[in-house]
């Protein structure tokens, strides 16, 4: 029951001296009204709680490591930071003696270079690898044949595209990030980087680092060759894996995994 304070209802009250049964009825409806006015100005908790599951959603819409699409597809694409350890990636068996990583883009800086595990970012200035991204658990390790994957760079070195028939990737060079896309995505469209390259028996002997290797002309006048340098075919592993850089009239060898 509701105390009455109010001085024109008691008033009221008292004017019509109403027997039991109107009483109970005035009462209830002066309580009601109470009740109504004191919900309108104090909502109900779950209002509260719903007001605060937005709040919580857009938090997580914000900080997530998930990209979210919720137009055209209607699904999520996961956004990865992909790191991995130098000395495990080196450890490995490297089981095409014949070839040796693609570079597609160099600078005085910062060289990046690919084959059927992924991309390597190695850093001149560090003298390490500094970004690696993984094709084996995209299933994108076929790079020839039917449904090759081909990776493309843009001019600064920044965005490379890695695409097949059915799949397209966005690997940012300077976060170490890859993120899946639609492949008419507008984020996935840039002007392709082509590093020119001099390959053995294609011209002089005096442009090449390397005698059985391509040389390529990089950016700022960079010159870099990328070789396998091993003492038993048995026992190659990728560690073996050593980048030449010309700097002055010296040839500086990088280890590409250490």
């Amino acid at each position: 029951m509701i105390p009455i304070k109010n001085e024109k209802i008691i008033k009221a009250w008292d004017s019509v001296n109403p027997d039991d049964r109107t009483k109970q009825k005035m009462l209830a409806n002066i309580n009601n009204s109470y009740e109504q006015r004191r919900n309108a100005k104090n909502p109900k908790p779950l209002k509260y709680a719903f007001a605060a599951a937005l709040c919580v959603f857009a938090i997580l819409l914000f900080t997530s490591p998930f990209d979210f699409t919720f137009f055209g597809t209607g699904t999520k694409t996961p956004r990865l930071t992909l790191s991995v350890s130098a000395q495990e990636l080196g450890l490995e068996d490297y089981v095409m003696i014949g070839n040796v990583p693609i570079v597609i883009y160099a600078d005085q800086s910062l060289e990046v270079l690919y084959d059927y595990r992924g991309i390597y970012v190695f850093s001149f200035d560090e003298s390490a690898l500094v970004g690696f991204c993984d094709f084996r658990d995209i299933h994108m390790t076929q790079l020839e044949g039917d449904n090759p994957t081909i990776v493309e760079i843009n001019e600064q070195g920044t965005l490379i595209r890695i695409y097949n028939n059915t799949d397209t990737y966005l690997y940012d060079v300077t976060e170490n990030a890859r993120t899946a896309v639609q492949a008419n995505d507008s984020s996935a469209e840039f002007e392709c980087y082509e590093i020119e390259s001099i390959y053995p028996g294609a011209g002089s002997d005096d442009s090449l680092l390397e005698a059985s290797q391509p040389t390529y002309f990089g950016k700022d006048d960079s010159i870099t060759s990328v070789v396998l340098d091993f003492s038993d075919e048995e026992t190659v592993k990728y560690e073996d894996l050593y980048i030449l850089k010309k700097e002055g009239n010296e040839i500086v060898k990088y280890k590409l995994f250490q």
